[in-house]
């Protein structure tokens, strides 16, 4: 992980480039959407013991993702 994020963020940090405004407006919101789901989903917070997933909270965060995958196809397509 630490090699992928170092090699990854050191050609930003040297000639950093444009990039897609849609990034700031559709990408970040769903990334941090899943992002706390599943913290909430996987932590102790949910009163359980092991931090599993059971199928339901699986369904909602697939659902979530698939509905993320749907709205990309959409813009692509128009």
């Amino acid at each position: 992980i630490f090699n992928i994020v170092g090699v990854m963020a050191l050609p930003g940090i040297i000639a950093p480039g444009p990039f897609d405004p849609a990034v700031l407006y559709r990408d970040y919101p769903a990334m941090l959407l899943l992002t706390v789901l599943f913290f909430l989903f996987a932590s102790n917070f949910s009163m359980r013991k092991g931090g599993d997933i059971n199928r339901f909270e699986g369904s909602i965060l697939l659902a979530v993702y698939l509905a993320y995958m749907g709205l990309l196809y959409w813009q692509a397509a128009n």
